[in-house]
């Protein structure tokens, strides 16, 4: 069991430091600066408004519940961390999309560390599958050591919005 989580933490430190390929096409946009942080996954650099690559925190107004089963604002929990991360240090974000109306989607290191990998593996965010699976390593180590959001119960909030819809009122 050691071996195999000794094994996971190598893979995802790899992942971390590993150089990111450049695409064909030429150089990738590079963004850079200190960050203001908005949610758990969203972050504003140099003025631009970043949605963190691969990656999903909780919403506002979602709960979880900690390790004694107190309900806990996730949300702020997860915005905190972040918060806590980037704070008085300069980003360097790799813009990976840009879509109209969207803030842009990009991977940013903070002194050299994946900011999205440090938040799935300390628990405050969960890999988001349907986009990539950068991030799955993190989420399995930070679920076996329990930290963050794996030491109670939380929803992940892809599944929180669908049942929010679903009890929206319909016109």
């Amino acid at each position: 069991m050691r071996l195999l989580l000794a094994a996971l933490l190598l893979a995802g430190l790899a992942l971390v430091f590993a150089p990111e390929a450049a695409p064909a096409q030429g150089k990738p946009e590079i963004v850079s600066g200190t960050a203001e942080v908005t949610e758990g996954d969203l972050l504003s650099v140099g003025g631009q408004e970043l949605r963190l690559h691969g990656i999903d925190a909780p919403d506002q107004g979602q709960t979880c519940k900690g390790g004694t089963g107190a309900d806990y604002d996730c949300f702020d929990k997860a915005r905190q961390a972040l918060d806590i991360l980037t704070r008085g240090k300069t980003l360097e974000c790799e813009i990976r999309a840009t879509l109209p109306g969207q803030p842009k989607v990009g991977v940013c290191r903070a002194e050299g560390r994946d900011v999205a990998a440090t938040m799935v593996a300390g628990g405050w965010a969960f890999a988001w599958r349907r986009l990539s699976d950068d991030y799955v390593t993190f989420e399995r180590l930070a679920q076996s050591r329990r930290s963050g959001f794996w030491a109670g119960q939380a929803e992940a909030p892809w599944h929180w919005r669908d049942r929010q819809r679903a009890k929206a009122p319909r016109p």
